[in-house]
């Protein structure tokens, strides 16, 4: 069994992982602290891609490579469910099916923003902005998939019975909480500016630090809950 977690504790990692590299990589080389926003011009984000192309590319292709890595961690979260109640089996399948459907919604975004910056030279502006703002909206609007997986964990913490829960209750109402505040995402494709755009003080920067938030505090629950488990036999 201690072999078994190990090969939990390894996959839990993968969270942290990709945490780390969507910032660099995504964030950082990608161009998106913060991105474009709705209301700039087209000319605009084709230069900043013509001009930033090999960045832009190197920072998807990391990006798309390190998506899997979500999935990994959302297996080490199911394992971990599944010893909290071992007589409810739907809520980890829930959670890893929302974890593999989030994987996507990381990689296939990236494609189409390595795609923007390939030749923006050869495209109209407005084509590239229109792979741009394709690539934003299948990355925010699907928050119902990430929703799932978030929604799915919170139940299964949450419902432990144990008089000292695996998973402390406040870091369970927070994983719902932050389950609940996604589907602000899809408002970017209704504003254009102010705070519900997708660079705008709400769906941008709170929304974005609140789910790296939620990562960095269910990676330490997830650490501590194995260690329990492993103390517990």
């Amino acid at each position: 069994m201690t072999g078994s977690l190990s090969l939990v504790r390894a996959c839990a990692w993968a969270g942290p992982v990709f945490l780390v590299l969507l910032i660099v990589f995504w964030g950082l080389l990608g161009g998106n602290v913060p991105p474009f926003g709705s209301d700039v011009p087209a000319p605009i984000v084709a230069r900043y891609l013509a001009e930033h192309t090999i960045q832009v590319r190197i920072g998807m292709i990391v990006t798309v490579a390190a998506g899997p890595l979500y999935l990994v961690w959302g297996v080490a979260i199911s394992v971990v469910m599944e010893r909290i109640d071992p007589a409810e089996p739907i809520l980890p399948r829930l959670q890893l099916w929302g974890a593999g459907f989030t994987t996507l919604v990381i990689t296939i975004p990236g494609c189409i923003w390595a795609t923007a910056a390939f030749r923006p030279e050869r495209l109209a502006p407005e084509t590239t902005l229109m792979l741009y703002d394709l690539g934003w909206m299948l990355f925010d609007v699907q928050w119902s998939l990430t929703s799932l997986q978030i929604l799915a964990m919170a139940a299964c913490f949450l419902r432990d019975q144990r008089a000292v829960p695996v998973v402390p209750r406040w870091a369970g109402w927070f994983v719902a909480w932050t389950g609940c505040m996604l589907p602000i995402l899809a408002l970017i494709s209704l504003f254009k500016s102010g705070p519900f755009a997708r660079d705008g003080l709400i769906n941008y920067w709170f929304e974005f630090p609140m789910f790296f938030l939620f990562m960095m505090v269910v990676s330490v629950v997830l650490f501590r809950a194995i260690a329990r488990i492993e103390r517990d036999g």
